[in-house]
């Protein structure tokens, strides 16, 4: 997949962005089709209001992901706690 917005992966916290890393690499390396495809690949993703949510460092994180799998790219919206997810309007 092509991965757009990965300066959103870049948030100065070692273990996150250390966490995000790796996430890069799972979505780059995809080759997903449909959402159960990054499923199988994230086994903690869900879909969301039209976007993926994976959690991310033992899921004290969500990464806020608009993929398309028919182009083949994935848009990072946005990277945030969980206490913050459970606030904000995704």
């Amino acid at each position: 997949m092509i991965v757009v917005g990965r300066e959103i992966l870049r948030t100065g916290d070692k273990a996150l962005d250390k966490a995000l890393a790796r996430w890069l690499k799972v979505a780059e390396e995809a080759r997903w089709k449909h959402f159960p495809d990054g499923k199988q690949s994230w086994p903690s993703a869900d879909y969301v209001k039209g976007v993926v949510v994976f959690n991310i460092l033992h899921n004290r994180f969500r990464l806020i992901a608009a993929v398309s799998y028919k182009m083949r790219t994935v848009r990072v919206c946005g990277v945030m706690a969980h206490a913050d997810y459970d606030r904000s309007k995704f």
